[in-house]
């Protein structure tokens, strides 16, 4: 997920390409294992890397995005494992009908299920997803109040995570809330702090931080396989 975000931010397939691969192994990995938990996170990790794909530029990638967050719901039914996921996929699965069905009340069908589920689990970063993709809906309905009042509840669940990422998409919901409905002041506003904080993400030295840690990573599995031989 790592080089999805910055395959995203820089406009690069590549970088999500590399993403994709990780979460491939990965499956494979939890299916040798037979950890059928495992396997519906590593498939809807999946998913997500594929629907990067999609909005970089390939929309046929958004159907192998969708047979990935069925496939983890599946696993779940038959398995009984990994249950604490289905609001994360609901969440995932409001995505596909939003950007690439065009489905509103189908995607706030999914996302108001997804509400459900994660309140039950009283999870506060997953709520922040579910805010942020609503208020997007509600924004493409053209329900100002609505669409302000998730994207805020967004921006204050984000606060609570600490997380840049979350912080990052708190403030493109509220340009874009804004934006939508001839607020520019306010659009300006949260716009400023998005690109601010999307250029710390972006910037080169977080690029050399991570191929860093990939060319540690790798020196490490060979000294393994060497110690192993």
């Amino acid at each position: 997920q790592v080089f999805m975000y910055l395959g995203e931010q820089n406009n690069r397939t590549d970088q999500v390409r590399q993403g994709l691969e990780y979460a491939k192994h990965a499956n494979m990995l939890y299916g040798k294992m037979k950890d059928s938990a495992g396997w519906v996170v590593g498939r809807n990790v999946e998913g997500i890397l594929f629907r990067s794909y999609a909005m970089l530029g390939d929309s046929t990638y958004y159907d192998s995005a969708m047979a990935c967050y069925q496939d983890a719901l599946a696993l779940i039914t038959r398995s009984g494992k990994g249950r604490r996921y289905i609001g994360i996929l609901y969440n995932n699965i409001s995505q596909f009908y939003i950007e690439y069905k065009k489905d509103y009340p189908a995607a706030l069908r999914y996302l108001m299920a997804a509400v459900q589920a994660n309140q039950h689990e009283n999870t506060i970063v997953r709520l922040s997803y579910n805010y942020g993709n609503i208020a997007q809906v509600y924004q493409l309905m053209g329900n100002r109040r609505l669409s302000l009042d998730y994207a805020y509840r967004t921006l204050e669940y984000a606060r609570r995570t600490t997380l840049t990422n979350r912080l990052l998409n708190a403030y493109k919901q509220l340009y874009d809330s804004y934006n939508a409905f001839g607020a520019a002041d306010s659009a300006l506003r949260y716009y400023l702090l998005y690109d601010g904080l999307r250029d710390s993400l972006a910037g080169r030295d977080v690029s050399r931080q991570i191929a860093e840690i990939q060319t540690k990573y790798q020196m490490e599995k060979n000294k393994a396989l060497i110690d192993r031989l």
